[in-house]
């Protein structure tokens, strides 16, 4: 008996002990980010200019004397979105807020300034999903800031703009890569790129960030250049958005935020209404998985709201006074590329969607961005830029990212439409989805669950306890683990 106890024990040790590194989360507030550091690169280039490349290039321009951002589009006006979701909710969630305000401080009171809706995601956030609804709680302590997404990449734009170090080009399309072997790896030297006068341009650096997305060019360069095929793990669920923005009688507000969630296997739509910059304007965004088509009349909103019972965004949309176009979104699905499996290349990392890119309606995309930044920095104050700095970073990064994406496909992949995803996913979606059932049943009916999971979803504490050991048990044993956990 004895000896089957040992066994037991020292089995949960290696498991944890193989796990601990994916549950492992930077403190905000002790870390270096933000602040003054010793200079590593002479000049970085950054592929992308949208929230991803500008939070690594404010997070370089403490590491290098110079960081050049490379946008293929031209850059938008204010309160422009330079992505083609733009139009969709976007929502910085509590961890991505607070990265972003020590990268960048005073962003938060920037966007307010600009007209960005602070938002307590207790008293003001109703959650409609499987076990009904429920306003989360007077006291989670998350907050949130509601706006467009034009607003939020033009405010910060205009601070990274401040930062004497950081030079944006436009109109500048990666071509190919500068590299050249060394000690039996590849080491990335720069780019070429095409700028808006068709001129070829030759840019070297000591690292080139790729930020450029799910599509980045850089998987196929990495296969013409090398030979190397970078894996991708894509998760086909075929989403579709449809947005529009509506301004609202005063009367009318009650909710800042009001969520009617998917609900797996039969329930592929889903709605949001939040109130974003402007004088009582609401977004209301309708979406679906599996090829569902989504509205492109306020009329066929209407439809779709009443279908999802979906009462407060229905009521804005027949009173409320259209001042957008409504505006569609397609996605075929989530993608995972696999760049921390590589190794033996220097003088690149890959950030933001070109590293997971997930189903936009659980909002975790741009915190997903901020969170690699603090990766970022966090690595190379602890180790400076070494020979191993390259495949280190993809490493950790895949550690943070693990926990974001499995929920968010654990959902996706419920539905019978949907393919892809890794068999290990698969395999334990049966134990996940009976984890996430049971805390939205129990959120319907007990604030601590609410709360409890409102924190796995800003990323601010851990989701490992939270999903597979229900909260009476945790309580009645005293279970302690770290919060990241």
């Amino acid at each position: 008996m004895m000896q089957f106890i040992a066994l037991i024990l020292v089995t949960i040790g290696l498991i944890y002990t193989f796990l601990k590194p994916y549950f492992k989360r930077i403190d905000v507030e002790t870390s270096g980010l933000g602040k003054s550091s010793t200079i590593l690169f002479d000049k970085v280039i950054v592929m992308g200019g949208s929230v991803g490349g500008l939070f690594a290039a404010a997070t370089l321009s403490k590491h290098a004397n110079q960081v050049i951002i490379l946008e293929k589009s031209k850059l938008p006006g204010k309160n422009e979105s330079i992505v083609p979701q733009g139009s969709s909710p976007h929502i910085l969630l509590q961890r991505g807020l607070q990265i972003a305000d020590r990268l960048l401080p005073g962003l938060k009171q920037a966007l307010v300034d600009a007209g960005a809706r602070a938002t307590d995601f207790g008293s003001s956030f109703y959650l409609h999903t499987l076990g009904g609804a429920r306003k989360v709680s007077n006291n989670t302590g998350l907050h949130a800031y509601n706006m467009s997404r034009g607003l939020l990449e033009s405010v910060i734009r205009s601070r990274i703009s401040l930062l004497s170090n950081v030079e944006f080009r436009e109109e500048c399309q990666v071509t190919t890569l500068k590299f050249k072997e060394e000690d039996s790896a590849l080491r990335i030297t720069g780019v070429v790129y095409k700028d808006a006068n068709d001129q070829q341009v030759e840019l070297m650096s000591d690292l080139v960030v790729d930020c450029c997305g799910i599509n980045t060019p850089c998987i196929r360069l990495f296969k013409e250049l090398f030979g190397i095929n970078v894996r991708k793990t894509d998760v086909k669920s075929y989403m579709a958005y449809s947005s529009a923005i509506f301004k609202v009688p005063q009367e009318a507000i009650t909710h800042d935020i009001v969520y009617y969630m998917q609900v797996p296997p039969h329930q592929p739509y889903g709605c949001i209404s939040y109130q974003v910059e402007g004088d009582n304007h609401y977004m209301v965004t309708s979406f679906s998985l599996n090829n569902n088509k989504v509205p492109t009349t306020a009329s066929g909103m209407e439809e779709i709201m009443a279908s999802c019972k979906h009462d407060f965004a229905l009521n804005i949309v027949k009173n409320g006074t259209q001042v957008s176009d409504i505006k569609t979104y397609k996605k075929e699905g989530s993608r995972w590329t696999h760049w921390e499996e590589l190794r033996n290349i220097k003088g690149f990392i890959a950030m933001g969607d070109s590293v997971v890119s997930g189903n936009p309606i659980f909002g975790q995309g741009m915190s997903m961005a901020a969170e690699a930044s603090i990766v970022l920095d966090d690595l190379l104050r602890e180790q400076g830029y070494k020979a191993s700095f390259c495949s280190e970073f993809q490493q950790r990064l895949s550690y943070v990212l693990t926990a974001p994406w499995i929920l968010a496909n654990t959902s996706d992949l419920q539905f019978k439409g949907t393919t892809g995803g890794s068999s290990i996913l698969r395999a334990f979606i049966p134990i996940l989805k009976r984890g996430m059932d049971h805390q939205f049943l129990m959120g319907a009916k007990d604030q601590d669950y609410a709360v409890d999971f409102s924190h796995v979803m800003h990323m601010t504490k851990g989701w490992l306890k939270r999903l597979l050991i229900p909260l009476p048990i945790r309580n009645a044993l005293g279970y302690k683990v770290s919060e990241t956990l």
